[in-house]
């Protein structure tokens, strides 16, 4: 449909929301709001079923706050690639972890050689915190029972950008002063279809703490 102009460089998804919405005035509204905001172009805009379709390279969250920045509540429904073949490659990752650690991580498989992670986390310590895919869904000891990293190349441990690394290793997500962690970024290596197709359900952790190219240091926290 419209949009402002686009951000060099950004990865690009499909994102629906469900928007409060009970007039055309509102609809306006929603619709003023999204047309300034470069890297992202309204898809649609249904008053009846009361849902937002915008195709776009920012982060849910961000999309999420400038919907509400209109006075009306919004939630994230689904998030697909704009790739032929490839909508509904996703998964979802609900976290929790110690104290009031909580959040919610996406992986969208936006073509064969990449994948979108991205994701909200609150209730961090402020800082740098690891964060990986393990081999195991068994979560009742945390980190403990969730097995290594995924790794089914045998590789050593590395940074995200490295050739040779574990596949779960997604290196560091920074969480500011308010304990909020919110990002989004490109993988190279982790595919959905070989995580799906893996033996045991995977899970998603996180550690406590600078995660260097080598070695993980930290506690683990979820």
């Amino acid at each position: 449909m419209d949009g402002a102009p686009e951000r060099s460089g950004g990865l690009r998804c499909m994102l629906e929301f469900a928007v409060e919405m009970t007039c055309q005035n509102c609809v306006e509204a929603v619709r003023k709001t999204l047309q300034k905001t470069p890297g992202l172009r309204i898809v649609d805009i249904q008053l009846d079923s009361q849902t937002v379709l915008v195709e776009t390279s920012l982060g849910s969250e961000e999309v999420q706050n400038l919907l509400e920045t209109t006075g009306r509540k919004a939630v994230l429904k689904g998030m697909g690639s704009n790739v032929p073949g490839l909508l509904g490659t996703a998964a979802v990752a609900m976290v929790s972890g110690r104290g009031l650690i909580q959040g919610v991580v996406r992986f969208l498989q936006l073509s064969p050689e990449k994948c979108l992670v991205d994701g909200t986390v609150d209730g961090l310590q402020p800082g740098l915190h690891g964060l990986h895919v393990h081999e195991f869904g068994d979560l009742s000891r945390t980190c403990e029972s969730c097995g290594d990293h995924f790794n089914p190349k045998g590789e050593c441990h590395g940074g995200p950008q490295d050739l040779h690394r574990h596949v779960g290793d997604l290196g560091n997500i920074l969480a500011t002063a308010d304990g909020r962690a919110s990002f989004q970024m490109e993988d190279h290596q982790l595919k959905l279809e070989a995580v799906h197709s893996h033996s045991f359900q995977t899970s998603l952790c996180m550690k406590r703490g600078w995660v260097t190219l080598d070695q993980s240091a930290g506690d683990c926290e979820l």
